[in-house]
């Protein structure tokens, strides 16, 4: 604990006010998690942490529970449409779905709701309710693969944006405040992997708006 805080004053703290800083997302200080933790997330109630890494989530998901902070969690509806396209409806992952998914006394109108609720259910399931999941990266690429436009990001991120603002929360926990960061500010064109992964910047590699999202 000491070394830890003795790198966020040297290395972060020295730069920014502490008051300005919320969360630190990181490889060394804590791990946002990618939603394919989870093994099973359909429905969102059969929520289950992958039994693989059970000996690692267990005892982050206690120290959580035990420090009151939140699990971090990227989700990316975008991708799991990709990956699933004879599954995953187009317009439910863009919020426009005309045909919700029923889960018990719960109604799911997109997958971004669906996915975080399955992760508040796997960790219920694990004996720890109350954790508050934060979406620490989301959004929509606007070229590089199928349904990667600059209009379905608009229409996704602006949605979120709206979600949020009007603090909606998710069925499971409606009304709640829901935290979620976009990615990305700026497109990358050395990124690895797939092409759209270059291509989720709300801003393009000069500097120029890609599409105007309003936060308010």
């Amino acid at each position: 604990m000491a070394t830890s805080l003795q790198w966020l004053q040297s290395n972060i703290f020295a730069q920014i006010p502490a008051t300005q800083v919320k969360y630190i997302a990181g490889k060394i200080l804590s791990s946002p998690q990618a939603a394919s933790v989870l093994s099973s997330s359909y429905p969102p109630s059969s929520g289950t942490f992958d039994p693989y890494i059970e000996s690692v989530i267990v005892p982050l998901l206690q120290f959580l529970y035990n420090s009151r902070s939140p699990f971090m969690v990227n989700v990316y509806p975008y991708i799991s449409y990709v990956n699933n396209l004879k599954h995953v409806e187009l317009d439910y992952a863009l919020f426009k779905t005309r045909s919700p998914m029923q889960d018990g006394v719960l109604e799911y109108r997109n997958l971004l709701d669906a996915s975080v609720d399955a992760l508040v259910y796997a960790m219920e399931r694990e004996g720890f309710p109350g954790i508050k999941a934060v979406v620490t990266e989301t959004g929509w690429p606007t070229a590089g693969g199928e349904a990667a436009s600059v209009e379905n990001a608009l229409t996704y991120n602006k949605e979120v944006v709206r979600r949020v603002v009007n603090d909606v929360g998710t069925p499971k926990r409606p009304k709640e405040e829901m935290e979620v960061y976009l990615f990305s500010l700026y497109d990358e064109n050395g990124k690895m992997g797939e092409d759209y992964e270059k291509h989720f910047g709300i801003f393009g590699l000069g500097g120029n708006k890609v599409y105007d999202l309003s936060f308010s």
